[in-house]
């Protein structure tokens, strides 16, 4: 869920509160009830269809196209929504929520938040009046927070009022998400899936919160959960490519990307989260057409590698051959890190310095930085970037690695120098008696250079202690001063 959920649950209560029985929309928003977002979808497109006078089938509509990340489509919607019906709060307050993830003036989208506080009603569950309205409020004024600093007591005082009512628990779980309270937030989504077993938002919002905290395999169980009810639901296919990507697993996100765009040929964040998992594997072809089509949608978070020229190893990197050599051991490798320029050396001060498992994979990376990394972007696969350790070196440009196993190694850091000189600058000459007289002046200048200094180490045993490593420009020679 992203960080506005609050208000998608808020909305959702709202419907939960008012909505009536029998009609396509509302066995639409029943659907988005249930997290069957597509055929949610579907329903609502159909309602429309049939009667383009339906504010409740747009803002069902509108609403899905949001948690796609469509918000130029969802505007159009919700915005029909609202002309059709001025006085409905959760229409005023999707359509405010989408303006400000447009980056629409903050001034315009302030105003349908008063609109819609002023149009609040009491629900019949129970009164979310208050709550909603600061909750929508600081969304907007606060993104940060997305409604996170308001609430949590008015959420309490709900579900003390109407012990049963899941929509209550899920908005205070959300409120703790917001505030890496992870273990209340479980605990509530918990209790809300105790009552009822089938509110799918409870059991989306819970794995979520699993992946943030990294227990995938909760997390993955979760969304299955949700597959189980409904298979065709293409958010929960994008969110298990989610947890696969965190679990480095670029093969299965790409297929469980694939499976979403397959069910909605318009996702638009399938479409660039598949794009981040090609570049991953280095599939950059395919990679360049899922950016292309997720700028088509209107995406406009483009990866900051997306269409330039950049190129990788050709050969297949082992992750298990890179972890075993990452495994604990007692050898030790220091030295200094520094480079020669205008006639002095200059220690890396404060330089990040990765060591990197040397694989065919990475000896294959490393000779084509050399080769065609001046004018090319060079990179590995994200994986290959996961199996290394950081360190990093002191004001004399020192570093250390600790519990290295045997094997070969490379050190590897980009050190960025500013230098700064004086110069004489000619100022004119002019003639003082029989002889002439030259003027000059200092002016400073800057030199900036951005040296990548390295070496190849190998470790021969455990308990060896090698010292005095120097990273340089050339992977060669010495740092003095030691």
């Amino acid at each position: 869920m992203t960080k506005y959920v609050t208000l998608l649950i808020l909305f959702n209560a709202f419907l939960h509160a008012n909505a009536q029985s029998g009609s396509l929309a509302e066995n639409a928003w029943k659907n988005l009830t249930e997290a069957r977002f597509s055929s949610a979808k579907g329903l609502a497109a159909e309602a429309i269809e049939k009667d383009n006078s339906d504010a409740l089938a747009y803002a069902v509509h509108g609403y899905t196209l949001i948690i796609e990340g469509n918000n130029r489509d969802a505007e159009k919607d919700l915005e029909k929504a609202v002309a059709l019906k001025p006085a409905q709060s959760p229409y005023l307050a999707l359509l405010a929520w989408c303006y400000f993830m447009k980056g629409e003036d903050k001034s315009e989208v302030d105003k349908i938040c008063r609109k819609a506080e002023q149009s609040e009603k009491p629900l019949k569950d129970c009164n979310l009046v208050e709550l909603f309205g600061k909750l929508l409020r600081r969304a907007v004024s606060n993104p940060s927070s997305g409604g996170g600093d308001y609430g949590l007591d008015e959420a309490t005082n709900l579900i003390q009022k109407s012990p049963k009512f899941v929509h209550a628990y899920a908005i205070r779980a959300n409120i703790y998400k917001l505030r890496k309270k992870y273990d209340k937030a479980i605990a509530d989504y918990s209790k809300a899936l105790e009552i009822n077993a089938a509110f799918a938002i409870a059991r989306l919002g819970r794995g979520d919160v699993y992946q943030e905290i990294s227990k995938y395999d909760l997390a993955l169980k979760d969304y299955q959960k949700l597959l189980e009810a409904a298979p065709s639901n293409a958010i929960v296919h994008n969110r298990i490519g989610n947890v696969q990507m965190d679990m480095y697993e670029y093969e299965k996100a790409i297929e469980s990307y694939s499976k979403a765009i397959g069910l909605n040929a318009n996702y638009i964040n399938a479409y660039r989260n598949r794009a981040i998992a090609f570049e991953s594997v280095a599939q950059t072809d395919w990679a360049d057409k899922d950016w292309k089509k997720y700028q088509a949608l209107g995406g406009t978070d483009i990866s900051r590698e997306a269409f330039q020229p950049r190129i990788y190893p050709q050969g297949k990197f082992d992750a298990a051959l890179a972890g075993k050599m990452l495994k604990k051991g007692t050898a030790s490798i220091s030295g200094r890190a520094c480079t020669s320029r205008d006639g002095y050396q200059w220690n890396a001060n404060g330089m990040y310095i990765t060591l990197y498992p040397a694989t065919p994979y990475v000896e294959e990376w490393f000779e084509l930085q050399k080769k065609k990394g001046r004018k090319t972007a060079v990179y590995m696969a994200n994986a290959a970037y996961q199996y290394s350790i950081t360190v990093n070196a002191n004001q004399n440009g020192e570093y250390r690695f600790d519990e290295i196993s045997p094997g070969r190694y490379l050190l590897i850091g980009d050190f960025a120098l500013e230098i700064t000189n004086t110069k004489d600058v000619y100022d004119g000459a002019q003639r003082e008696g029989p002889a002439m007289v030259h003027y000059y002046h200092k002016e400073k200048y800057v030199n900036n250079y951005n040296d990548k200094l390295f070496r190849f180490v190998e470790v021969k045993a455990n308990g060896e202690a090698l010292k005095k490593v120097s990273l340089t420009r050339t992977g060669r020679g010495g740092c003095y001063g030691w």
